[in-house]
């Protein structure tokens, strides 16, 4: 089954509607399209400029007109039932002017400061090159160079005469021994060069810039039976207890809660090796669900793989 997907403006804001084809037999048995930006009404601005599709993921890309945001929407789907429909937004440095899909890869063309125009290729397919590395590497923009050691610093040259001055962060590879994974700041990152007191010549290390990443946890409801199937209670207060998270090859992470009016707070998990290999991390983001939304976030080189969540809740009755 491939997917037609469009998009209205309600409200002020975008929805993207996705409409189920098969090729041999038509229309897949609906009247209506699936409104799946239903759960982020508010996500999506009204002026939108392009939707392009990666067919063998079904991961749909939009931009607006003079935005540096990308929003990316995924869909799980089941047995010919829709599980999960999930929204993640890229924010990028520079405007973007437009974006294509060429195979497993997403053009984004830029424009920056200064009117210079920029072509970057982002893959789509999540394919790790990190082989014989202690975790998957997380940088932007991330090269893998063996640098030259002269007068007690390390120098890598970055290729193709790219000069960035924001690759700033420094992972050792598989040749470091004991020491792969580690993740240093260079002393210096000029713009064609990176540099870091030391000897880290002994072979390859990968070379790139942070970005942050933000997963915003959707409220959790009491359900009920209601004519055979489970349905919220909308009449029910969530009070919650403790949060447990599930991880795998991770590593740190910080669970935040932003109460309405009050100062927000965090917990942190950081894992006793180079990552956790599978572990539980139990945070007391306490309060009211619906006053008290809770995220992960983290900015960090290694991976953030967040298996499950479970929050432990009293039950009231809202007072009207």
């Amino acid at each position: 089954i491939n997917n037609s997907m469009y998009a209205l403006v309600s409200g002020g804001f975008a929805r993207l509607h996705e409409y189920p084809y098969n090729a041999q037999g038509g229309v897949a048995g609906l009247t209506e399209a699936d409104d799946v930006s239903m759960h982020a009404k508010s996500l999506l601005p009204s002026s939108l400029k392009t939707i392009a599709t990666h067919e063998n993921s079904g991961r749909v890309f939009i931009i607006g007109n003079t935005d540096s945001r990308i929003w990316l929407y995924r869909g799980v789907m089941r047995q010919n039932r829709k599980d999960q429909s999930s929204w993640t937004v890229w924010s990028m440095s520079g405007t973007i002017l437009d974006v294509c899909v060429l195979d497993d890869d997403l053009w984004v063309l830029f424009t920056k400061t200064g009117g210079q125009y920029t072509v970057e290729r982002i893959p789509i397919t999540e394919q790790s090159d990190d082989d014989g590395y202690a975790f998957v590497v997380c940088l932007d923009r991330k090269v893998k160079l063996t640098g030259s050691h002269s007068a007690g610093t390390t120098t890598w040259t970055l290729p193709d005469g790219v000069s960035d001055t924001s690759m700033t962060v420094i992972v050792l590879g598989p040749a470091f021994g004991s020491s792969s994974g580690t993740v240093l700041t260079a002393t210096t990152s000029p713009g064609t060069t990176v540099t870091k007191t030391g000897n880290y010549s002994a072979g390859e290390a990968t070379i790139g810039r942070l970005y942050s990443m933000r997963l915003k946890l959707t409220r959790p409801f009491l359900h009920w039976n209601q004519r055979g199937q489970s349905a919220p209670n909308l009449e029910a207060a969530l009070f919650r207890r403790k949060l447990i998270t599930t991880h795998r090859e991770t590593g740190d992470y910080t669970v935040r809660v932003m109460p309405e009016g009050r100062t927000t707070s965090a917990q942190a998990f950081t894992p006793t090796g180079v990552i956790d290999e599978d572990g539980v991390f139990v945070s007391w983001p306490l309060g009211d669900v619906e006053k008290n939304p809770c995220e992960i976030v983290s900015a960090a080189a290694k991976p953030v793989i967040i298996t499950g969540m479970q929050h432990q809740c009293d039950v009231a009755q809202k007072l009207r």
